[in-house]
């Protein structure tokens, strides 16, 4: 606790020092040239397909992942999730721990919802345009109100998956799904920290010390191992309407990307602060997570040891009893029966020539 404390006090001095990002870094990566990609809501940068971006449209379009080549921007192949609802995506992730992608069925502008849709689509091998596998997760939040949210994020040292909701300063927040997501059940997010209000995409970077939350008109550099406080803040490319964020496949830049037909991608230079930031801590909710699965296995053990005694103890009983019932194991009853009486003729010799 101490050194999480420690960490965010710094990260909060640093913070406040950090300044605009130059503009003048900022970059055209390329401009979508599929008409179809209309709303490009979510972002993505392939982990397994050098030059590829994934991207999808927002609602009231089809179940499709676009794989984009970074360089023309023309599309390569479209990914379709078959018999998928497309209720209304609002984001993408990666997870480079198993080379997949997150879609994100979770936009609700008027809040009518309880429940919501993730979709894990394995990146494939060969791009190639037709129909992907993908699982269904069923998820909700905790407090089991509907909300509006745009940002989905894989956390990249464990793939655990974080949602940032769309709402105003005083209701905006992270939520933080389960360890290990579960199909066919639904799976609860809970908060875990504040946000920015109006975020509408993020993305963890930094080998997951850091995450960047945008909206239409800033930025903001947030640690996840510091409450998710923020310490940079800058301004994105200015877009139509800045929908994704993605960090580039080489780790070194961000990508901005805008709904519209033709919309174009940027390339940022993670901006030189975040480079002055120190190491931050665990986080006092990760440090407690870590003591209760350590206490869940411990407990585990113990119960495992507990009931393995009682097995012992109940194969000794068993065998005690089988000799009770059965007699020694390759000795006979004539046999027991000579050595019964050999002790009773000793028994009376000895009383026969003991001394008063």
């Amino acid at each position: 606790m101490r050194r999480a404390l420690v960490g965010l006090a710094a990260l909060t001095m640093v913070g406040l020092a950090a300044g605009v990002a130059d503009a003048a870094d900022q970059e055209r990566m390329f401009q979508f040239q599929d008409d179809r990609i209309t709303e490009s809501s979510g972002l993505a940068a392939s982990t397994k397909h050098d030059g590829i971006v994934y991207t999808h449209n927002d609602s009231d379009a089809g179940p499709d992942l676009f794989a984009v080549d970074d360089s023309s921007g023309e599309t390569v192949a479209v990914l379709t999730l078959n018999g998928a609802p497309a209720r209304d995506w609002e984001a993408m992730t990666r997870c480079e721990n198993d080379e997949t992608l997150w879609v994100g069925d979770i936009g609700d502008n008027i809040d009518a919802w309880k429940t919501y849709r993730l979709y894990r689509v394995p990146e494939p091998d060969t791009l190639r345009t037709g129909n992907v596998e993908f699982t269904q997760y069923d998820i909700r939040y905790a407090d089991g109100r509907a909300r509006d949210a745009e940002a989905l994020l894989c956390d990249p040292r464990n793939g655990r998956l974080y949602i940032v909701s769309k709402e105003n300063e005083s209701q905006a927040a992270v939520y933080r799904g389960p360890a290990t997501m579960k199909a066919g059940a639904v799976n609860t997010f809970t908060r875990i920290a504040s946000a920015p209000a109006g975020v509408t995409d993020g993305a963890f970077f930094a080998g997951g010390r850091f995450a960047v939350l945008r909206g239409y008109f800033e930025a903001r550099i947030v640690s996840p191992n510091a409450d998710w406080k923020s310490v940079v803040k800058f301004t994105p490319p200015i877009q139509m309407q800045g929908e994704s964020v993605a960090e580039s496949a080489d780790g070194e830049d961000l990508l901005f990307g805008s709904e519209g037909i033709g919309s174009t991608v940027w390339r940022v230079p993670i901006p030189e602060d975040v480079k002055k930031l120190p190491n931050s801590s665990v986080s006092a909710q990760d440090a407690k997570d870590a003591a209760k699965d350590a206490k869940d296995k411990g407990k585990k053990a113990a119960d495992d040891a507990k009931k393995a005694g009682r097995d012992a103890a109940k194969d000794t009983s068993d065998d005690i009893k089988r000799v009770n019932d059965e007699g020694i194991p390759g000795i006979d009853g004539q046999m027991v029966a000579l050595f019964s009486a050999l002790g009773l003729g000793l028994l009376v010799l000895v009383l026969a020539t003991r001394r008063d």
